[in-house]
């Protein structure tokens, strides 16, 4: 038994780390189809129910069919005739196994799939514990969650009605066999075909064996769910991505002496989970490199999804993605990703020190490079002041530090990587008025010699761009400079009105954005 738990421990430890590293590399789309809350609870309790599965209660049954085949091998043996006997009933026991078990699969499919969204429910729960105690949604989401609870619940009791169900049917069977066995070796020893020690033994013999698979039986439903999750754990092991060019045969570019050009031509797109809206329609741009650019534009009317095409999480639908002159296919994505620095607008901060924190944009980075690149981002000064400095341990989803604070850590983070190309999606959102103008002018200085693209919900963050592009339900409507877009008085003006209107009503003078 030792040997089942000694494989089953090296297995699960590789199953884990397998399963890690192939939903770390599936694509984006992949990820819309799929809740994190699902992911995670695969990640935990569907390993473990392998690990229950497939450790001692393997064992057991592999012990209790030996003891049932050998326990018969030798009845057989012994006297074949009575063996027969009391084995005949063994249809009616394998039917009631088969039959068990497939009520108990079926049942456990439901369970889990009900377990899996109470653990997604659980998790947006706590993740938003804080607008959940704000608007005193405790009893609401107690109650959500005892819903969902409570179908896994029904089913599991079901489950467990019909595992207790046919573990009496095949007790019955058994019992009943070993009362035509006693019957039928009385009359051989009235005939004087068998002695009466023999009729004990050959009973002895099939009824421990039988009644050792009877102990194991209950453990049918603990597999049972072991072969489920592991079902749902290797459909996601086997899963290619279609974005991971290590699995292409065709070899992908790394450029050399990159200068970070982009162009879009007649760029179509729509996402995967969502084909018939379609996000962007026919969008043109070049950006030299070098060369600062700005995406103005209402929510959702594609600005962000530019970022993630040229980071290749999707595939465009239709049209032309270029770097360098290159078409963006036919380009190593892990390279590409290692050349461009992005800043989004809400930013994650793991839970780790503030330095590895960092190390993720380059894990090479010496201390110096370390505290360079955050006093550009206006991060040094209260990284300093944390308990340990640089060594400061951050909480989960970055407890302990500001937004602002956290988003000048991802600024820092993004260039570490000292990028070629610079994404800044609404960058300085997150910051007050006196963090953004000192990171918005350590970002100006970081922009030099690098291809730039902004995105912006503050106007006055683009102005000194070298071309603003508008965007209007997933068209470039307008594109120029600050002032000759304002001369138009078409979109872009309307933009800045409305701003600027928007400010006089906050009463917020340091934030009016137009200069004529």
């Amino acid at each position: 038994m030792l040997s089942f738990y000694y494989l089953c421990e090296r297995q699960i430890h590789r199953i884990r780390k397998v399963f890690l590293q192939k939903v770390l590399n599936q694509d984006m789309e992949w990820f819309d189809y799929n809740e994190s809350g699902s992911i995670s609870h695969k990640m935990t309790s569907g390993i473990e129910k392998i690990k229950d599965g497939f450790s001692d209660k393997i064992g057991v049954f592999i012990l209790a069919l030996s003891n049932l085949v050998i326990g018969v091998a030798y009845a057989l043996y012994l006297h074949w005739k009575l063996a027969l006997m009391m084995i005949a009933v063994a249809p009616l026991i394998i039917l009631s196994l088969a039959l068990s078990s497939m009520a108990i699969i079926s049942a456990s499919k439901k369970e889990a799939k009900n377990y899996s969204t109470a653990g997604s429910l659980a998790e947006e729960i706590i993740s938003g514990i804080k607008t959940v105690i704000a608007f005193n949604g405790q009893l609401f989401e107690y109650d959500r969650y005892g819903k969902v609870l409570q179908k896994a619940q029904k089913i599991g009791i079901k489950k467990s009605m019909i595992t207790g169900f046919f573990s009496g049917v095949y007790m019955a069977v058994l019992f009943g066999s070993i009362g035509l066995a006693f019957w039928y070796g009385t009359q051989l020893v009235f005939l004087k075909e068998i002695q009466p020690g023999t009729v004990l033994t050959v009973f002895w013999a099939v009824f421990l064996g039988a009644l050792k698979v009877g102990y194991a039986l209950p453990n049918l439903g603990i597999i049972s769910n072991a072969k489920l999750a592991a079902g749902e754990i290797f459909s996601i092991i086997d899963k290619e991505s279609n974005m991971d060019d290590s699995k292409n045969k065709k070899k992908k570019q790394k450029l050399e002496n990159f200068e970070g050009k982009i162009e879009f031509r007649g760029v179509h797109f729509s996402y995967p989970s969502r084909h018939e809206h379609k996000i962007l329609n026919g969008i043109n741009f070049t950006v030299e490199p070098g060369q600062h650019i700005a995406f103005v534009g209402k929510s959702g009317c594609g600005k962000s999804t530019v970022f993630s095409l040229l980071s290749k999480f999707y595939h465009h639908n239709q049209g032309q993605i270029k770097i360098d002159d290159i078409v963006i296919g036919e380009i190593d994505e892990n390279w590409l990703r290692s050349v461009i620095g992005i800043v989004s607008q809400s930013s994650v901060v793991f839970t780790d020190t503030v330095i590895e924190n960092l190390r993720m944009g380059n894990p090479s980075a010496s201390m110096e490079e370390i505290i360079k690149v955050c006093k550009m981002a206006n991060a040094h000064e209260f990284i300093e002041k944390l308990p340990m400095g640089y060594d400061t341990v951050i909480g989960e989803g970055g407890v302990g530090l500001s937004g602002g604070q956290k988003q000048r850590v991802a600024i820092a983070r993004a260039l570490i990587k000292n990028p070629k190309i610079l994404l800044l999606d609404e960058a300085t959102s997150a910051l007050d008025t006196e963090s953004e103008a000192a990171v918005q002018e350590a970002l100006d200085h970081a922009r030099e010699g690098r291809t730039t693209i902004t995105i912006a919900h503050r106007l006055s963050t683009v102005k000194k761009a070298d071309c603003i592009y508008v965007f209007e339900k997933g068209y470039v409507v307008e594109a120029g400079t600050h002032s000759e877009l304002l001369e138009l008085k078409n979109h872009y003006w309307d933009l800045v009105k409305d701003q600027e209107i928007k400010c006089a009503e906050k009463h917020s003078p340091n934030d009016e954005i137009v200069e004529n």
